[in-house]
């Protein structure tokens, strides 16, 4: 009878698991996707620092290269174009 219960809250745990790992995953979609309107779009963010990044930004037509840090945002310069890569799957 005990190990019946162990085996019922292990498959409970794994359960709770798994929905906090999707949960997670569908949350942190829905923030990206909330990164963009009709008219302005983050093409790419890099994390250079525990609170600073530069981001690649399309508004309108114009491209951005833009430097996010606590003390504010910084335009770092216009880019003529920019092209994203994916990734080769290994």
């Amino acid at each position: 009878m005990a190990a019946i219960k162990v085996l019922f809250y292990l498959v409970v745990l794994i359960l709770v698991l798994a929905l906090a790992y999707y949960t997670t995953r569908w949350l942190g979609n829905r923030m990206n996707a909330g990164g963009s309107t009709a008219d302005m779009k983050i093409l790419d963010r890099l994390m250079v620092g525990r609170d600073s990044s530069v981001m690649v930004v399309k508004v309108k037509e114009q491209v951005f290269l833009l430097g996010v840090s606590p003390s504010g945002i910084d335009n770092l310069g216009e880019l003529e174009s920019y092209e994203t890569y994916e990734k080769e799957e290994m």
